[in-house]
């Protein structure tokens, strides 16, 4: 029955294909990829650098 009522409206009309880029779908992007709320606490990331010539093991094992 929807099929017929939908057939009903657009038998006569015309219809556009607009290839425009969405207004609420870009609208959407913009508030998902927002600054947002700021983070309730950060955690220190500690990287260490281990040189080429020694092996990990060896940091390993020297930080006991």
């Amino acid at each position: 029955m929807t099929l017929a009522a939908v057939d009903r409206l657009v038998h006569h009309a015309t219809i556009f294909e607009m290839n425009v880029e969405s207004y609420r779908r870009r609208t959407a992007q913009a508030r998902r990829t927002g600054a947002g709320r700021p983070a309730a606490y950060t955690t220190p990331k500690v990287l260490e650098t281990i040189p080429d010539n020694q092996d990990e093991n060896e940091v390993l094992a020297s930080d006991n």
